[in-house]
């Protein structure tokens, strides 16, 4: 059993087994991520919580099924451009996952199973989506897996006690893996909005010298349309997402630089912070912190 109370993104994201997360911070401040959980060979269980907006990849590990119950936040979060709200499960196999945004307050349950677990009750034929699938899930489910989840993580695990919640929460889940994949609905208004912004975060991103006019002819849509469909998906606009970003590869660097005279201007630079000054201001509003803090305290 393990209980963390984390202040930075990274240190949290690296203590969570059998997941890749790549998460940066998008709200300026002080980030707070509570995380508890417990780790047996067939199950892997945490929850976890935050106050601020993060995104970015998260993958599962080959031959695990992973099942997320969202429990609370600001919601809705968004799983490979999926609305994921309370009352609804992410169900994810090995090399699944995409992008993801949490919102403050979010509040959830996980589980990963090693596939063979689940196979035992029927869930061997069942092959995810490459991004995962966001589903409502039956509130009975949710209440006895959530229950199950709290009484696994006090350390009742031993002996026969640990195999009888690892078996039951193992039927559980697999009664909550659809029948099909196969989805015929059309795409949501809410999906589509998703799927823009996503695409206009895909350029922001990888394309650091485009302008938000070629941005906007990327995605088919005007400067006033892109700012208010970015907002409505990711709480910001798209020059607040695109600093964010840039800060965050700021940040990732210096916690992997030797502290020597001249490395924060030389990271800064790299990731198109010129001006020295300004650029200070928006580190410290961004983490509460100075650049040089961060090269001080990076990871040995």
């Amino acid at each position: 059993m393990y209980h963390f109370v984390f202040h930075d993104i990274d240190e949290a994201t690296q203590t969570i087994a059998h997941e890749s997360l790549q998460y940066r911070q998008l709200d300026a401040g002080p980030i707070t991520i509570d995380l508890m959980g417990h780790e047996l060979e067939d199950l892997s269980i945490f929850r976890a919580s935050l106050d601020k907006r993060v995104d970015g990849p998260g993958f599962i590990e080959q031959g695990r099924v992973h099942l997320e119950l969202a429990l609370g936040g600001e919601g809705p979060h968004l799983y490979s451009a999926q609305e994921f709200s309370p009352g609804q499960a992410y169900l994810a196999g090995g090399n699944g996952g995409g992008h993801q945004l949490i919102k403050p307050g979010f509040d959830s349950i996980c589980l990963s199973f090693r596939e063979e677990v689940l196979a035992q009750y029927g869930g061997q034929n069942i092959v995810l989506p490459a991004g995962g699938l966001v589903q409502a899930i039956c509130p009975h489910r949710a209440a006895q897996l959530v229950s199950l989840s709290r009484e696994f993580m006090t350390g009742l695990t031993e002996g026969l006690a640990g195999r009888e919640l690892v078996d039951r929460m193992a039927q559980i889940a697999s009664e909550c893996l659809p029948e099909s994949t196969r989805d015929d609905r059309a795409p949501s208004a809410s999906k589509a909005r998703a799927t823009l912004a996503a695409k206009a975060r895909e350029i922001l991103v990888e394309c650091r010298e485009s302008t938000l006019s070629e941005v906007c002819d990327a995605v088919g849509l005007s400067g006033r349309a892109l700012r208010r469909v970015f907002s409505e998906v990711y709480g910001i606009s798209p020059v607040q997402y695109r600093l964010a970003v840039q800060l965050g590869k700021v940040r990732q660097d210096l916690k992997l630089s030797p502290a020597r005279k001249g490395v924060v201007a030389t990271v800064a630079a790299r990731h198109g912070f010129w001006h020295m000054g300004r650029f200070g201001s928006q580190y410290r509003r961004q983490y509460h912190e100075s650049p040089s803090e961060t090269l001080r305290s990076r990871v040995r």
